[in-house]
């Protein structure tokens, strides 16, 4: 079994840089970190040996959905998790690319995560994405996977795992925002995490306060054009 995937589902984005844009999802199961607040089933897996017989499978779900078939091209598709680079290679990106997808990945940016990539160039593989999307759960990030970023995406608010006041998360949005001019991250999001019971009440607006005094010091101190986008799709009701 070369790719193990949760589910396979064509919606549209509900969070990030392409908010609002449809997509079809690749939810690949399997993680480094597992999350407690991750909407991802890692126990239920479906099998798929080549890059072919996936490719296949995205195309088969997207023609199959709400969406007309002429709308299949330029359609992004979404390689998330779970932890998308333990598994994704060049070849499957190669296949999506074919069919006349955009590939796009989230991923959580961690050193481990590129150590154990299937990718013989990480570096390349990043290249062919037309989103890169890092979002960060505190343990050591990759530089690599960082210069490649079109976006840094951070969670508010952190468990103790990861709490962003640590100097990790700190350390990281300065390497980025202030330390690498060279590295050009083209969005910057605060994501308040959506509560597990899905209630909206004290705890989501302290997340929500917090991230906006985030993005009102980044941009105070150092002028970032950070953005407050929580997950929309949530409030619609969606996957």
């Amino acid at each position: 079994m070369r790719y193990n995937v949760n589910e396979i589902f064509v919606s549209f984005q509900g969070e990030g840089p392409s908010v609002g844009r449809p997509a079809v999802f690749v939810r690949f199961a399997g993680c480094n970190v597992q999350c407690s607040f991750c909407d991802t089933n890692h126990d239920a897996v479906l099998g798929f040996d080549t890059p072919a017989e996936l490719a296949s499978r995205i195309e088969f779900v997207m023609k199959t959905s709400m969406f007309p078939p002429e709308l299949f091209v330029g359609f992004r598709c979404v390689f998330t998790g779970g932890e998308p680079l333990l598994q994704l290679d060049e070849d499957l990106v190669s296949a999506v690319k074919k069919l006349g997808f955009l590939p796009c990945i989230e991923t959580n940016g961690m050193r481990d995560t590129v150590e154990s990539s299937p990718s013989s160039n990480l570096g390349e593989l990043l290249d062919e994405c037309h989103e890169v999307v890092v979002s960060p759960k505190g343990s050591k990030y990759s530089e690599e996977i960082l210069a490649h970023a079109t976006c840094l995406k951070l969670l508010f608010p952190y468990t103790e795992e990861f709490d962003f006041e640590s100097g990790e998360i700190r350390d990281m949005v300065d390497w980025v925002g202030v330390d690498r001019p060279d590295v050009v991250v083209s969005d910057l999001v605060v994501q308040p995490i959506t509560p597990a019971n899905k209630v909206f009440g004290n705890a989501w607006h302290q997340a929500c306060t917090r991230a906006m005094h985030f993005m009102y010091a980044r941009r105070q101190k150092f002028g970032e054009d950070w953005r407050v986008i929580p997950q929309t799709h949530v409030f619609m009701g969606c996957r």
